[in-house]
């Protein structure tokens, strides 16, 4: 049970029924006790009434005297009791007549006492009692009293499964009430982003576990927007503090290149070779500022409703030119017409990527393929290459920074190496994914789904 309202509904439903169960167990165990003390009392009462005739008779029983007081008052009682009398030294000097021919058992040998005995096929509770030289044995019908018990019983036993459905019920009650703040926290946790951290969960009155765990999260959200912030000025301070002094140095490079070829220099191919690196450097220090604000969410999507296949025909258009400048073919297939919503620049940025990855790693006179299509409101973007694939494990790894896999085709023998990892964090941002596939014929495909972005 993946739900925590649903585990503590059950949890309190067992604990009720058990307590429940418990107490009508117990209950049982004491009603059958107090009906056996309150029937002993009446037959101890019988038990007295007997004594009193045995005392006032005018002489002792025997098995063939009886006297006519007793055995009236006998008669009497004899729908409710069964009696029977011993003599010390002349065994059973009376027996009621509904005993017919059955003798009530001996429970003791020489001391009051009450205990439940079988006679036939019908089950008693007997009390003796000592009056002298004799044992009075009054004994009643324990089926009446045996049905009460089974009654309640029942009683006990449909009382159970209805207090765990009834506990069910209220459980579900409480542990709503219970879980109220909880649900509010998390609902308050799903609206904090990027571009929300100053939101809080709410705090529940009270000192309680609850609220202190919320206070708990509150605190460790401060510390994330601390984190946040730090980021975002160094990402401000780094666009600043290192593209100034790149500019400048190609700048002065760029001076002392026009000089050499003014004078004549030998030194050209060094400085050439110096701005190279010198532009390599920018478009990397570039590209980790772009990774450095995705990381911290301050990637700023413009998104604008357009046509696809509109957007699609442009790029196509630079992408055919810079296959043909590299001696490869790119096509396109599958452009649909659809109004969709994304940061087209953003995308752009993408499929050039990808474009440019492709291209130098699909050998010369090869095709290049971009195909996309419609599914509900995504848009599917596939680009296949006929180059030489990449290792199963390296699949996933190549949207890694700066990965050197061995094997591995990265984009990191030209450029900034980030070219993957940056696609990866655009996709992202706009909410969708991208993934690496190798094709059955032999190259790679790289796909691309924008999530929910199509405009109907």
């Amino acid at each position: 049970m993946r739900s925590l309202r649903a585990r503590l509904t059950l949890w309190f439903a067992l604990a009720v029924t058990a307590t429940a169960g418990v107490v009508s167990w117990v209950g049982h165990v004491r009603l059958v006790a107090h009906m056996k003390d309150g029937i002993d009392f009446l037959l101890d009462a019988e038990a007295q009434e007997v004594e009193a005739r045995l005392a006032s008779a005018a002489e002792p029983l025997t098995a063939s005297r009886s006297d006519p007081d007793l055995v009236e008052h006998v008669a009497i009682d004899a729908p409710q009791y069964f009696f029977q009398i011993h003599r010390l030294g002349h065994g059973i000097v009376f027996r009621s007549e509904n005993l017919e021919n059955h003798v009530l058992p001996d429970i003791a040998a020489d001391s009051e006492a009450a205990g439940m005995v079988q006679i036939a096929d019908r089950t008693l509770r007997q009390y003796q009692k000592f009056f002298g030289e004799y044992r009075v044995v009054v004994a009643t019908d324990w089926a009446q009293f045996g049905r009460l018990v089974d009654e309640a019983r029942k009683m006990f036993a449909l009382g159970v499964p209805l207090v765990f459905l009834a506990s069910l019920a209220v459980g579900l009650f409480v542990s709503a009430l219970a879980l109220r703040p909880i649900r509010a926290m998390q609902e308050a946790a799903t609206r904090i982003n990027a571009s929300n951290l100053a939101e809080r969960l709410p705090v529940p009155v009270g000192d309680d576990e609850i609220a202190r765990l919320a206070r708990l999260l509150n605190e460790l959200f401060d510390r994330i927007e601390t984190s946040f912030e730090q980021i975002r000025r160094f990402t401000a301070d780094a666009a600043h503090e290192l593209k100034t002094p790149l500019a400048l140095i190609r700048l002065h490079g760029e001076k002392l290149l026009k000089e050499c070829v003014a004078s004549g220099g030998a030194k050209r191919g060094e400085l050439e070779s110096q701005l190279e690196e010198v532009e390599r450097l920018e478009r990397i220090v570039r590209d980790l500022l772009l990774l450095a604000r995705a990381d911290a969410g301050a990637l700023k999507l413009v998104r604008k409703e357009a046509n696809a296949a509109d957007f699609l025909a442009s790029f196509v258009e630079d992408a055919t030119a810079l296959a043909e400048d590299g001696r490869r073919v790119f096509e396109a297939e599958g452009v649909a017409e659809a109004i969709v919503r994304v940061d087209f620049g953003l995308v752009r940025q993408v499929l050039l990527n990808l474009l440019s990855n492709a291209i130098r790693h699909t050998p010369e006179g090869k095709r290049i393929r971009l195909s996309t299509k419609l599914e509900g409101q995504d848009w599917l973007l596939e680009l296949q290459d006929e180059g030489p694939g990449i290792p199963e494990s390296e699949l996933e790894r190549v949207f890694e920074r700066f990965v050197r896999g061995e094997g591995a085709r990265a984009d990191t023998d030209v450029g900034s190496g980030l070219g993957l990892a940056i696609a990866r964090s655009i996709i992202a941002a706009h909410g969708g994914t991208i993934s690496a596939v190798n094709r059955a014929g032999g190259g790679l495909s790289v796909q691309i789904r924008l999530v929910s972005v199509v405009v109907r």
